[in-house]
C-alpha cells in the first residue's frame, strides 16, 4: 500500500537525480535539531504535571542520554545490514513517534520507556545522516558537510522558536508539538523513496574481511578532534550563562545571550560553510577556526564584561562551527578505514563527549570555579589546534 500511494503521489515515476539525494540528507538533519529542540521546553511540563523531583529530572536526561550512545552504536550495524534508506526510514520515525507521544505526558513510566526510545531514535538519525552526508559528498565530490549541518542548526533555532511560540499562546504541548513534527515527518516520509541506498560492503569491499574494525590513523585523531569539539559545544549549553551571570554580573534573564550568539554564528558560519572552505582550504579553516575559537575562550575568562563577552562567544562560534563537517569530510576521503565505520566512530566519540563533559566540567567547576572550567576550555581548544596541525595533510588530501 505504501508504494501504491508513492505512485499515485508520482513519487515512483520520477526520476530521482543528486538533488533529490542532498535534498534527503537536509531533510534528515533538519529533523535531527528539530526533535531535539522540541524536547528542551518539555522537560519543565514533564516535571510540574508528574511533580517529579530533581533527581527524578536527572534519571530521565540520563535515561536519554544513554538510549543515544545505544542509537548511535545501532546506527553503523544497521547501515551495514539493511542500508541507509531502511535505517533512516526507521530513525525519523521512531524520533517522530516517540516525540508526540512524550509530549502527551501520559506517566512517569511510559515517559521514562518512550524517552529511552526516543533518545536511540534520535542518535540513530543523527549517525546515520552522518554517515549519509559524507558518503554523498565522497560521491558527488562537493563540500556539503558543512552546510548540512547547517540544517541541524537551522533546525534547532527553528524548533525552539516555534515550539515557545505556540506554547506561549497556550496551546498544551501535545498540540503544539504534533502540529509541528507531523508535518516534518510526513516531508521526511515522502522523500524516503529518494534515498540512496548505501551499504558498506558496497562502498569498502574490505569489509568484508573483517566484521569487528580497529579505528586507525588518521579517525582516531579526527575522533578525538571532534570529542573536544563536541565538550567546548556542551559548555556552551550547560554552563555559559551560569559564567556569565556570575563572572560576568549579568541578570539571569539574560544570561543565555552567550549561548544564542554562539548558535547564531554557528548557523551563519555554516551555511556559508562551502565558500569559506574554497576559500581557505579544508585545513586552514580547521585549524584557523579552532584558533579563533580559543582566542574566543579567553576573551570571555580574561574580560568578564557584555561587550567583551559578547565579542568572545561570537569568535566561539565562528571558530568551531566547521570543525565537525570536516572531520566527518576527512572521514570519508581516507582509505584506511570503511566510511561506515569512521563515521559512525567519530559520531559517537563526538556525542558521547557532549553527554559526558558537561559532568566533568561541573566537577572542575567545584575545584577550581567556574573561571576555571573555561580556562580548562581553552586548553582543550589549544590541544585541538595541535592535534588539527599534525593530521594537515589528511584534511588537505
Amino acid at each position: 500500500m505504501f508504494y501504491d500511494a508513492l505512485k499515485i503521489l508520482g513519487i515512483k515515476n520520477r526520476s530521482i537525480t543528486a538533488r533529490h539525494h542532498i535534498r534527503v540528507a537536509r531533510i534528515g538533519y533538519f529533523l535531527a535539531g528539530f526533535s531535539i529542540a522540541c524536547w528542551a521546553p518539555l522537560i519543565p511540563y514533564v516535571q510540574e504535571i508528574l511533580n517529579l523531583s530533581t533527581a527524578d529530572v536527572t534519571k530521565l536526561v540520563f535515561c536519554m542520554g544513554a538510549g543515544s550512545i545505544c542509537g548511535m552504536i545501532l546506527s553503523g550495524v544497521l547501515t551495514k545490514k539493511l542500508g541507509s534508506k531502511i535505517t533512516y526510514a526507521l530513525s525519523s520515525f521512531g524520533t517522530s513517534l516517540t516525540l508526540v507521544i512524550l509530549s502527551f505526558i501520559p506517566s512517569f513510566n511510559v515517559v521514562f520507556i518512550t524517552l529511552l526510545l526516543f533518545g536511540i531514535s534520535v542518535g540513530c538519525l543523527e549517525v546515520g545522516i552522518n554517515i549519509y552526508g559524507a558518503f554523498l559528498e565522497r560521491q558527488y565530490r562537493l563540500r556539503l558537510m558543512s552546510p548540512l549541518h547547517a540544517y541541524y542548526s537551522l533546525g534547532e533555532v527553528l524548533g525552539s522558536a516555534l515550539i515557545i511560540m505556540l506554547l506561549s499562546l497556550n496551546l498544551p504541548p501535545h498540540f503544539a508539538i504534533t502540529s509541528l513534527i507531523a508535518i516534518l515527518y510526513l516531508t521526511a516520509a515522502y522523500y524516503v523513496p529518494c534515498t540512496l541506498n548505501i551499504k558498506e560492503n558496497k562502498i569498502d569491499n574490505k569489509s568484508k574481511m573483517k566484521k569487528f574494525i580497529l579505528p586507525c590513523y588518521p579517525v582516531t585523531y579526527l575522533a578525538l578532534i571532534t570529542a573536544l569539539i563536541f565538550i567546548v559545544g556542551g559548555a556552551m549549553v550547560d554552563w555559559s550563562g551560569l559564567y556569565v551571570s556570575i563572572e560576568g554580573n549579568i541578570d539571569l534573564k539574560y544570561a543565555a545571550f552567550g549561548y544564542t550568539l554562539v548558535s547564531l554564528c554557528m548557523l551563519l558560519c555554516r551555511i556559508y560553510g562551502s565558500k569559506i572552505i574554497f576559500s581557505f582550504g579544508p585545513f586552514k579553516t580547521a585549524f584557523y577556526g579552532a584558533v579563533i575559537c580559543t582566542v574566543g575562550l579567553f576573551i570571555v575568562v580574561c574580560f568578564p564584561n557584555l561587550i567583551m563577552m559578547s565579542i568572545g562567544f561570537c569568535c566561539i562560534g565562528l571558530g568551531m562551527s566547521n570543525i565537525t563537517p570536516l572531520s566527518l569530510s576527512t572521514a570519508a576521503k581516507q582509505n584506511k578505514m570503511p566510511i561506515v565505520s569512521a563515521v559512525s566512530f567519530i559520531s559517537i566519540s563526538g556525542y558521547t563527549a557532549l553527554l559526558l563533559g558537561p559532568a566533568l566540567l561541573g566537577t572542575i567547576a567545584q575545584i577550581f570555579t567556574l573561571k576555571g572550567t573555561f580556562i580548562f576550555l581553552g586548553t582543550i581548544t589549544i590541544i585541538t589546534c595541535l592535534l588539527i596541525f599534525l593530521i594537515r595533510k589528511e584534511y588537505e588530501h
